[in-house]
Order: structure tokens, then C-alpha cells, then sequence
């Protein structure tokens, strides 16, 4: 673990602390995880600080197994080029400020890292003017989808004082493709309810380690290249073939071009 590492569990367990939480830093859970921070707040909340390359999947295989434990975890970097489990697991980042690292020489000040990542559920009419792609697969539909905007104004304090608190939740956004689940967004309370309600669909989040693998690919295999045209052109497009140079141009006579010599 590098001295970065130690500083941003430090700050993560001091600012539980200073929300009036009992923290154990490394505790190890039954089902054989160890958050960095361990929060006992009204919901149980485990704190990964992830400054390593890991894939997706282990990172939703470790969320699974604190899930089973009764912990919600909740994910942090400090990296300016977003990691590949990412938005596959609760996560949070902070303000990059260029050239400067805030974890180099000490642990920062209290309500000094802000908090990035954390997201509001809007209501956006699905319209040329609103510029939305509707979620049903046509055009403009005229309706209301759900969509997730920036929501600012949070320290990394706050994130580590409301998450524990339920006031911070963390939900599963439709995806949009069948080839990977939706991202996982932090949002208030509510919002969970009105995207449920927009959609249909329980947001609660189930982390599943398979599904984060991309699935393999299979050659269609060998298959016989058949071209049915004919290689015999009329007198007229063979002397044009004969006498135009290489690239040749669909003549008007013969739509198929010259064959390749």
C-alpha cells in the first residue's frame, strides 16, 4: 500500500469519524473482502480506495461479496483518466487540478478533496429540441425519459457522512446496449423512486462478475466466396477496360466494372 493509498483511506475514515461513525480501517468481512474503511452507519458501508489497474470484473466480484456480508461498498480514485470499473461499481472521484496532488505530502485538510461522479435523475421529453435518443428505439417519441446529470457542491466528507446515512444511494441506469449492464450512479433517494417510476424497472443494483466479461468471439468460419457475375463483358466495355488505366470506372454501359487482372 503506497503512502498515497494510506493518506486517502485516512481522510475517507476521519471524515466518517468527524459524521459521528465507530470506523475500523482493514476489517475484514465474512465472506472474505477487506474494505479500506469500514463505516458502521446505518447502512454498513465499506470504502475501497482503488489506486491500482484491476478489471471491472473484480471489482464487481468484491461488491458482490460485501453485498453478502450485509455492507454496501462504495468505490474511490484519484486517477484523471477514469478506470475501467468505473461506473461498474459505486464510485466517486475527486476534482483534478492539474499539477497538483493533493495525497503527495500529507493527508488534505478536512472538506478539502471535492467529490465528483455523483449524479441527479432528470426528466427530459423525448424531442428534437430536446435532443434526446428515445430509449424505445424510435426517433422522438414525445414522452418523458429519465436522464442522469452532474449533481456538484460535495466534498468527499460529505459522500463518506451521507452514503453510511442512506442519503446517498447507489442505482443501475438502463443500459444502453444488450452487450453490458447500465452504469451505476450515486443519487439522492428520490431520484432512485422517480427513475423506478419513469422506467418501470427496480434500479436497485445486482453486481454480477460474468456479466462484465465481453463474450467471446466465434469465427463465422470458412464459407466459399462466390462472385455470379459474369467475367465476360460486351465489345465495347472490354475495349474500355483494355484502354483505361487502374482505378477503373463503372462505365455507364456495364455496372459491374472491369474484372481485376
Amino acid at each position: 500500500m503506497s503512502d498515497e493509498h494510506k493518506r486517502q483511506a485516512e481522510y475517507w475514515a476521519r471524515a466518517a469519524q468527524d459524521a459521528g461513525y465507530e470506523v475500523e480501517t482493514e476489517w475484514r468481512l465474512r465472506t472474505g473482502t477487506s474494505p479500506d474503511v469500514f463505516i458502521r452507519g446505518p447502512n454498513l458501508t465499506g470504502v475501497e480506495v482503488q489506486r491500482s489497474l484491476i478489471k471491472p470484473a473484480t471489482a464487481v466480484d468484491r461488491t458482490r461479496k460485501a453485498e453478502a456480508a450485509g455492507v454496501r461498498d462504495i468505490w474511490f480514485t484519484d486517477n484523471n483518466i477514469r478506470p475501467k470499473w468505473f461506473d461498474r461499481v459505486p464510485s466517486v472521484g475527486q476534482n483534478i487540478i492539474p499539477g497538483y496532488d493533493p495525497w503527495r505530502h500529507g493527508t488534505p485538510p478536512r472538506r478539502s478533496v471535492t467529490a465528483t461522479n455523483l449524479r441527479r435523475i432528470v426528466p427530459v421529453r423525448c424531442t428534437v429540441s430536446g435532443g434526446y435518443q428515445c430509449a424505445d428505439g424510435r426517433n422522438f417519441c414525445g414522452r418523458y425519459h429519465p436522464r442522469s446529470k452532474p449533481w456538484t457542491g460535495f466534498t468527499v466528507d460529505d459522500v463518506a457522512a451521507q452514503f453510511p446515512a442512506g442519503e446517498m444511494v447507489a442505482i443501475r441506469l438502463l443500459a444502453p446496449t444488450r452487450n453490458k449492464p447500465g452504469d451505476i450512479a450515486i443519487v439522492p433517494p428520490a431520484d432512485q423512486q422517480l427513475y423506478e417510476e419513469m422506467t418501470g424497472v427496480r434500479a436497485t443494483p445486482l453486481f454480477n462478475p460474468a456479466a462484465e466479461e465481453p463474450p467471446p468471439r466465434h469465427g463465422s468460419g470458412a464459407a466459399e466466396c462466390m462472385n455470379r457475375q459474369s467475367m465476360r463483358l460486351p465489345p465495347e466495355d472490354a475495349e474500355e477496360c483494355a484502354t483505361t488505366p487502374w482505378p477503373v470506372p463503372v462505365s455507364s454501359r456495364h455496372a459491374g466494372g472491369c474484372p481485376a487482372t
